[in-house]
């Protein structure tokens, strides 16, 4: 999904940012606030967001995806109110059997600056499930910015 996004051609419009996993600019999927606008008319048109995804981790014994504990009264609050940022988590609830694509976390903003911060709170989010579980991404772990290929494995 994430190369479907990226093949896009104004993926990434004025910013010098060409890492493979960088936000993207697109346009909302969401008909229903945070993410639309009214037009002249009075209907909801869709306006473009800045999105970005994570990869969840996978308990390899039994195949099962981690991802509720990011769905959280408490971290859905945060996501909103802190980072102003839509998570979405998919995936996760349901038959394994009917996925389409392994499960994902998708965060939206109409800032690209409060995708990044909530990148990085994510990401440490599921690298603490990944230390206290003993579950991992197929991708690994991403690279945040200021780390090293080397620090992002450890």
């Amino acid at each position: 999904m994430y190369a479907l996004g990226m093949s896009a051609s104004s993926a990434s419009p004025n910013t010098k940012d060409r890492r493979p996993d960088r936000t993207v600019l697109c346009r909302s999927h969401f008909p229903a606030f945070p993410h639309t606008r009214r037009g002249k008319s009075g209907q909801q048109s869709a306006k473009k967001v800045w999105m970005n995804i994570l990869e969840l981790p996978q308990d390899t014994s039994t195949g099962e995806y981690h991802g509720k504990f990011l769905a959280g009264h408490n971290f859905r609050n945060y996501y909103k109110n802190h980072l102003n940022c839509r998570v979405d988590i998919y995936g996760v609830w349901g038959d394994m059997d009917e996925l389409m694509c392994a499960p994902y976390v998708l965060i939206s903003s109409p800032e690209k600056v409060n995708v990044d911060k909530c990148i990085m709170y994510v990401e440490h989010r599921i690298r603490d499930q990944e230390d206290q579980k003993g579950v991992s991404r197929s991708g690994g772990r991403r690279v945040l910015r200021g780390e090293s290929r080397h620090s992002a494995d450890m």
